[in-house]
């Protein structure tokens, strides 16, 4: 029966190149007044799993839809209170 590999901690250019990522795009999202958190789970996610034209696709096609639907709907749904 073959032995499973032991969990040996990631090599420091990976580690160090997910923090770049994840930092890079806190930064952005500060700097251009766009806090979105799951944000920085998707660049960590490309980052972990490489580069996917599927995903990047994905990922805008996703943004385009949630910025026509936002403003499409926001003179209904943007100011509830009044």
């Amino acid at each position: 029966m073959a032995q499973p590999k032991p969990v040996t901690p990631m090599g420091g250019w990976k580690a160090q190149t997910y923090m770049i990522v994840v930092g890079l795009s806190n930064f952005l999202m500060v700097a251009l007044n766009v806090e979105h958190p799951p944000a920085s789970g998707t660049a960590l996610g490309i980052a972990l799993d490489g580069f996917a034209w599927n995903v990047a696709i994905a990922v805008v096609l996703s943004t385009l839809v949630l910025a026509v639907a936002h403003t499409l709907l926001c003179r209904r749904f943007c100011d509830l209170d009044s």
